[in-house]
């Protein structure tokens, strides 16, 4: 699905206000045809009852045409708010599958700033201008009708406007998109500012990152405001053209008067339709920014939708318990196309507790996000219960899963939110019950207002021991039947590393699917199986104690070659 096909409803609106506008056009004629009664009809019949009349039918035609007007400019605004509210979701998937993807969501496009853009767009003048254009050449048959000259000199007038409008596009064109580039780099400088802070200042690094920030802020305004200087010279320039050429007209048609060529009504219908003709070509003109910034938003938007794969129906499958199976899977990081890890192939059955270990940079967190879907495989498949990832709906699987990343982010929310992963009907006892597994229950009622307590993005006033026993409770809460920790105990004390233990036996013994990435030796503790994974593989993969006892003979053997080394060096003269 395209871009085009979700805004399909739009578009038809677009058009049946196209056809609304030619009413209003035509009811734009009523200043030139009033004046061109009153000049020809009623001056020289001198009949005041005509000219009540057609006062009151001007009067009444004039209040139509505002209104309608007014509606017009209502339905746009509407039109511009459902636009977003359209696409704004959609977008927001966009970009996190992008970010997910390629790691450059909103450095390659902020959607949600597309969509206002072109938000704006629909509901400023310049829609009104762009639905009146096509009745323009209806102004310059009138002109002709009046006379020929009157109607060939609106044309040349329309051109030297048009042409100027075209100079003024091209030269504010690639400012345009200069600008937005600018504000989209100081924007994430500054919020890269507000997320690092509490690196930032302790490391001495503010004024410099402050200073830094200045100047790419100056850089921008200065390119913003350079850009604006350019179309608003743009536009008044044609502004003050068009009130010439329509001044310049009123002379053309007293020409015309003088040799008897034209009444004096029409030399004042004349100024007036071509006022009309032009006014829109102005109005573009001076309204082009904003729709230039839609041209480029929208094409922007395109672009990002043109990823948007619709997901295939599939048959909803209850929530897996089963065994976790690996076959042949290959997994590549977002920005590498060679795999990070290959050819694994392994199975983890209910009730045992598998702990992960390896060097930095050996794919043990690539290996998590790929296990719960953040990360899609290369190659072979991972299957839950006998089911391929890809057979399960996303929520289902996700319910399914009790997830904690290593790096951990909480939302903006209370702790029971974030505990309940947000659930629209939250259930207080699966939230206690979660607090209760995880061990976090006594810390969380230990604070002023316990399961209430308000979390700022990020974790904001909480240590890292807290978030990450918080976050313990989340993956456990709904009683999942996987559960896949990354790092569950990098922060935490020794009364959080009891409470760990006492949560992964008790998941153990449940007959839970288990996998804890760590580095820490405590998770031996706890752990029915171990994997090592290095150099794209997995290096061992067994029963505890086997791969303990294989690490002693290791040792053992390396300590006699040693010593047998050390012995013969002794011997040696």
């Amino acid at each position: 699905m395209n871009i085009k096909e979700i805004t399909k409803p739009a578009r038809i609106t677009l058009w049946s206000l196209g056809l609304f506008s030619a009413v209003i056009n035509l009811l734009m004629l009523t200043g030139a045809i009033y004046m061109l009664q009153v000049y020809d009809r009623v001056v020289p019949s001198q009949s005041v009852p005509t000219l009540v009349v057609l006062t009151g039918l001007v009067a009444f035609l004039f209040l139509s045409m505002g209104l309608l007007e007014h509606v017009r400019s209502r339905a746009l605004v509407r039109l511009g708010a459902q636009f977003r509210s359209k696409l704004e979701l959609s977008t927001i998937k966009l970009m996190g599958d992008s970010q997910q993807n390629d790691g450059q969501g909103f450095s390659r496009v902020n959607g949600l700033r597309e969509i206002e853009q072109v938000k704006n767009a629909l509901g400023s003048p310049a829609m009104g201008a762009a639905f009146d254009i096509p009745w323009v050449p209806i102004y310059f048959f009138a002109l002709f009708v009046l006379h020929e000259w009157a109607g060939w000199y609106a044309v040349v007038s329309a051109v030297l406007i048009l042409l100027l409008a075209i100079v003024s596009h091209f030269v504010t064109k690639k400012r345009s998109v200069g600008v937005g580039q600018s504000q989209a780099t100081a924007d994430r400088i500054a919020a890269s500012y507000f997320s690092g802070l509490d690196n930032i200042k302790p490391l001495g690094m503010r004024v410099r990152f402050l200073d830094r920030l200045v100047v790419i802020r100056k850089e921008a305004m200065s390119e913003a405001v350079g850009s604006a200087d350019v179309s608003t010279g743009f536009a008044s320039h044609a502004k003050a053209l068009r009130q010439f050429l329509q001044s310049a007209m009123l002379g053309l048609g007293a020409y015309l008067a003088i040799h008897g060529e034209l009444s004096g009504g029409s030399m004042i219908a004349g100024a007036i339709l071509l006022g009309r003709a032009l006014a829109p070509i102005d109005q573009l003109i001076s309204q082009w920014p904003v729709l230039q910034k839609a041209l480029v938003s929208w094409k922007a938007l395109k672009e990002l939708f043109a990823d948007f794969k619709p997901e295939n129906e599939r048959l909803i499958l209850p929530a897996p318990e089963g065994e976790l199976r690996l076959k042949g899977v290959a997994i590549a990081t977002p920005q590498s196309e060679k795999p990070l890890l290959s050819d694994l192939n392994f199975a983890v059955n209910p009730g045992q507790v598998v702990v992960i270990i390896g060097a930095s940079g050996s794919g043990k967190t690539t290996l998590a996000k790929s296990l719960v879907g953040y990360w899609p495989v290369m190659d072979g498949e991972i299957s839950y219960a006998g089911a391929g990832m890809i057979q399960y709906e996303e929520q289902h699987l996700g319910s399914a899963i009790g997830y904690m990343p290593q790096d951990i982010t909480l939302f903006e929310g209370s702790i029971t939110e974030n505990i309940a992963r947000f659930d629209h009907d939250v259930n207080d006892d699966k939230v206690i019950a979660a607090a209760q597994a995880a061990g976090a229950h006594e810390l969380i009622t230990a604070m002023p207002q316990g399961y209430t307590t308000r979390i700022s993005h990020g974790g904001g006033g909480l240590s890292g021991g807290q978030r990450q026993r918080i976050a313990l409770a989340r993956a456990f809460y709904g009683n999942p039947h996987y559960l896949i920790l990354d790092e569950p105990n990098s922060n935490l004390d020794e009364q959080g590393l009891r409470a760990l233990h006492t949560a992964v036996n008790q998941a153990r013994e449940q007959g839970k699917v288990v996998l804890v990435f760590s580095h820490h030796p405590s998770a031996f503790s706890f752990s029915t199986h171990v994997m090592v994974l290095g150099n794209g593989v997995i290096q061992a993969f067994d029963e505890r104690d086997k791969i303990i006892n294989r690490v002693k003979q290791q040792r053992m053997a390396g300590n006699q070659a040693n010593a047998s080394e050390n012995t013969s060096q002794e011997g040696q003269p």
